[in-house]
């Protein structure tokens, strides 16, 4: 959306964070009093969330979501790194 603070953080910043290979959930929090899993079937279809309202649960995801952010660095800076100086992507054939 604009006027948010997009952060960019690699891959292997969040290894420790994935055991087994197990991808990180697609989380959306709503202050510091609830929590929502993003759910998708294995084929990547949204199927809804699920509602985490544990006080203890949500304090610690919001801190480790606060940590992760702190450690990331600013759009701006990954933009002009790794993306300004690529050719424009082509034309979808149809």
């Amino acid at each position: 959306a604009e006027g948010e603070e997009i952060r960019i953080l690699d891959a292997e910043e969040v290894r420790d964070l994935e055991p087994g290979g197990r991808l990180l959930p697609e989380v959306i929090t709503l202050g510091d009093d609830v929590l929502y899993e993003v759910l998708y079937t294995d084929a990547g279809v949204y199927l809804g969330a699920r509602r985490i309202d544990d006080p203890a649960v949500v304090r610690a995801c919001v801190a480790e979501i606060a940590d992760l952010f702190a450690r990331a660095e600013e759009f701006s800076s990954y933009f002009a790194r790794e993306v300004a100086s690529l050719p424009p992507p082509a034309a979808a054939q149809r």
